[in-house]
């Protein structure tokens, strides 16, 4: 099952959303996220992460991310290397697909 968050991007709605789809999705599911350069949306990927979901985040233009569950992987990403990415600081705690956590620079 995949679920996939985009939307109004201001609090509440992003964990709302979240809030709502998690009882649905099934034991092995994959909730992707778009916009998480925004914190608000972020707050949807957090809640997860704090209920045990496991979590990446894919460096593109505006930060897409992915939470899942049980036999499911998510899609590898590989960073486009001429671009000099920079992770906001609230996706610190985040592992980014393609990228050590020693190579990973904050903003």
């Amino acid at each position: 099952m995949v679920i996939h968050i985009d939307g109004n991007r201001q609090a509440p709605t992003p964990l709302n959303d979240t809030i709502i789809c998690e009882p649905l999705a099934e034991d092995d599911a994959l909730i992707l996220f778009h916009d998480l350069i925004y914190p608000d949306v972020a707050q949807g990927l957090d809640y997860l992460k704090e209920k045990g979901w496991n979590t990446i985040i894919y460096q593109t233009m505006q930060i897409m991310g992915a939470a899942w569950r049980g036999n499911v992987e998510p899609v590898k990403h590989q960073p486009y290397p001429k671009i000099n990415w920079n992770l906001p600081k609230h996706l610190a705690n985040y592992s980014v697909s393609g990228l050590s956590l020693f190579n990973q620079k904050r903003i």
